[in-house]
């Protein structure tokens, strides 16, 4: 399998950790990784989650060659889901109140 600049994948990593981001370049030393995304346990389900809480989000990282186990095609309702997650101008919110009495 190719793996394409400006696709989506889900990446295993040697560790075991599964990572889904787009890949925006490819080096001799890796894959340059944007907004790259992990599967945690939320309230609701299964949830994307920063790969490092203390990383500048939205910065393109890279990813060695030696950390990557396996790298495939993400289904498209993940690759929905991730682009719905790093584009913070498409999240609705609602007001909230507090009823006092």
């Amino acid at each position: 399998m190719e793996i394409k600049k400006e696709e989506i994948y889900a990446i295993k990593l040697t560790c075991g950790q599964e990572v889904v981001a787009k890949v925006t370049d490819i080096t001799d030393e890796g894959y340059y990784l944007d907004a790259p995304l992990t599967i945690g346990q939320g309230q609701n389900g299964m949830e994307f989650l920063p790969v490092m809480f203390t990383a500048e989000f939205g910065k393109p990282g890279l990813l060695h060659y030696i950390g990557v186990a396996l790298v495939l095609p993400c289904r498209e309702d993940v690759k929905k889901a991730y682009n719905d997650s790093i584009n913070p101008s498409e999240i609705v919110t609602t007001n909230k109140q507090i009823i006092t009495g």
